[in-house]
């Protein structure tokens, strides 16, 4: 069952709703080391570590500006249309402990 999204209102950083307070963030590169536990027991819906496989396609990960654990957020897959001119996303996906009850 997809978990769809829903946005409801756009930041330039996490919010965390409970209490409002901004988490600045970073988009860096994801290497293999940063998968270790990205997996569906973890509550990841994509096989995000097959994804570093594709030398056409670069991975991407979302973590909070300062974090020295880096704690994954969010990883992003997507391929650059050299030719074409435009940037082809294929993979989005938000981590599991973001998501809410509601």
């Amino acid at each position: 069952m997809s978990k769809g999204f829903y946005i409801d209102k756009i930041t330039k950083c996490i919010e965390e709703v409970a209490t409002g307070i901004p988490h600045f963030t970073e988009v860096l590169p994801a290497t293999k080391l940063d998968l270790k536990d990205v997996n569906k027991k973890s509550g990841w819906d994509f096989p995000w570590k097959s994804f570093l496989k594709n030398p056409e396609r670069s991975l991407y990960k979302l973590v909070i500006t300062g974090d020295q654990g880096g704690v994954l957020q969010g990883l992003i897959s997507l391929q650059i249309m050299e030719v074409e001119k435009y940037i082809e996303l294929h993979h989005i996906e938000n981590a599991a402990h973001n998501f809410g009850k509601h």
